[in-house]
């Protein structure tokens, strides 16, 4: 059927390349993605999940036609007739069977569940189908792998190194049934109690391709993205931004925790024992020379030989790159007693821990401990115009109405710091944490804030360069809520209002990242 086909330079690039008759190559899928996060495959999928889960189901149908129209019409530009037969016929097989998923959906299911898995891995099996059916027509002999019901055997509770040294070797044995064709494989994989994207989250595709990668031994892992590489800044918030030719692991590492989406954690650590490099290019520009995430003793006389690798990089004389993560809340616990006592900030930290409250930094002063926890949407409240003054601590616990009213909020809009009106905590586990915390004293919630992160491998030894990081910030006017370093090497981090976030992140670049 005639149908508008999008723009694949990495189909085009992957047909042409000498590589891949003179090699193995290995192809790890993972599901298409849209104009916006929420328009890629995966998000809609979720959406379809949910909405056939409710009582009664929402219109989940019209999703799942829509994303059939668009993967049809993705291989309208299948010049081979019977190459695009079999190709559609594993699309309405595809959605078949997800429909009969969705219309049987249990109510109230939860969507990281097993039920979640089996509706977004149809995301990675049609971008594989898609990406298969492309390779064929361009004539190189491709085989199309799904890894959704991959492992065959017992799961432990904990996810272990060992656990990931049986996944890899399970995929190597799928794929060496691919013989002298290329393998297309769904990054979706599966099935783990619980659920995969509960588990690891929702970078599992460069997690599969990591142990596809060490499965094969590969000289090389490329993570084809939608963007050059990785740069000094976001690019799209700071023009000035430059491409990195290189990171080191560490540096990978810290700008996924603080913000920059450049890899799965989980994917650096399971490359790091057999130091096999990471490649990042853009997918729209494949010739690109991208980013090189490249493991610190690459270049010892022990390790084999790799046609890929960048030099390996001196220590730079600026900091490497500075990035941003939004939605940050501050939770600072004010005790009536010094706390020198051993064992409280454990406690303090296990609290957090218990309810699943990831805490990013934590900064302790001999009255207050102070904690920066990622979360979503913990508060609404009404808006800032009716400052009060009433506090929450262990002796004056304010009317927790329905266990989910608390008194106490910063006002992250107000230079002078007032304690605002009456606030609802939506978030479960914060509000329990809350209440707990408040055995110790008194809890304040400031929220709508971010964490600033300077990142470069020897920052802690570069004198004077945390002087020119909060000089920066300073003579703008941008207040520090808290500030980190301790033992890191490699990063400082700085809270501040997420309203200034922006503008921090643009003033820090030009000040640190523009000279010569």
């Amino acid at each position: 059927m005639p149908g508008v086909c999008p723009p694949f330079p990495f189909t085009n690039y992957l047909s042409t390349r000498s590589a891949v008759k003179k090699s193995k190559i290995a192809v790890v899928c993972s599901a298409r993605s849209g104009v916006s996060k929420a328009g890629g495959t995966t998000n809609r999928l979720l959406r379809a999940a949910r909405d056939a889960s409710r009582e009664p189901p929402a219109d989940y149908k019209s999703i799942i036609a829509k994303l059939r129209e668009e993967h049809i019409q993705a291989g309208g530009c299948i010049a081979s007739p019977e190459i695009r037969q079999q190709f559609n016929i594993h699309i309405d097989a595809l959605f078949d069977e997800l429909n009969q998923v969705l219309d049987s959906a249990p109510k109230s299911a939860v969507v990281d569940s097993a039920y979640g898995d089996r509706v977004i891995s149809v995301g990675e099996k049609l971008s594989a189908s898609l990406l298969t059916a492309l390779l064929e027509n361009r004539g190189i002999p491709s085989r199309y792998i799904d890894l959704s019901d991959a492992i065959n055997f017992l799961v432990p509770d904990r996810l272990s190194p060992e656990f990931y040294q049986n996944l890899s070797s399970c995929f190597r044995k799928h794929l060496l049934s691919s013989e002298d064709r290329v393998p297309v494989i769904t990054g979706f994989f599966g099935k783990i109690p619980g659920g995969l994207v509960n588990r690891l989250g929702r970078g599992y595709s460069d997690l599969c391709a990591a142990l596809v990668a060490v499965a094969l031994q590969a000289t090389e892992l490329q993570v084809w993205k939608e963007v050059d590489g990785v740069f000094t800044a976001d690019p799209r918030k700071v023009p000035t931004a430059r491409l990195l030719p290189t990171l080191t692991p560490s540096e990978a590492g810290e700008l996924t925790f603080y913000g920059s989406e450049v890899i799965h954690n989980l994917t650096l650590e399971q490359l790091g024992r057999p130091r096999i490099p990471i490649r990042i290019k853009n997918v729209l520009r494949p010739h690109g020379a991208g980013t090189i995430i490249q493991p610190d003793d690459l270049g010892d006389s022990s390790s084999r030989e790799n046609q890929y690798a960048a030099p390996k990089p001196l220590r730079p004389k600026r900091p490497t790159a500075v990035t941003v993560k939004e939605q940050i809340t501050v939770l600072n616990v004010h005790s009536n007693r010094k706390l020198d006592s051993p064992g409280f900030l454990a406690k303090i930290c296990t609290i957090a821990s218990s309810h699943g409250l990831a805490v990013d930094l934590i900064e302790k002063g001999e009255c207050t401990v102070s904690l920066a926890l990622h979360n979503s949407r913990p508060v609404s409240s009404p808006p800032w115009s009716s400052p009060q003054t009433s506090t929450s601590n262990n002796n004056n616990n304010s009317n927790h109405d329905d266990g989910d009213i608390v008194d106490t909020a910063i006002n992250p809009g107000s230079r002078s710091r007032e304690i605002t009106s009456r606030y609802r905590i939506q978030d479960e586990n914060l509000r329990v944490a809350v209440r707990e915390l408040e055995e110790y004293g008194r809890v304040d919630v400031v929220h709508g804030m971010a964490i600033l992160s300077l990142i470069g491998m020897g920052l802690k030894r570069s004198v004077g360069i945390a002087y020119k990081f909060l000089g920066a910030l300073a003579s703008n006017n941008i207040n520090v809520e808290m500030l980190s370093q301790g033992g890191s090497e490699i990063s400082i981090a700085a809270v501040i209002e997420q309203r200034e976030a922006l503008r921090a992140l643009s003033v820090v670049h030009s000040e640190l990242f523009t000279y010569d």
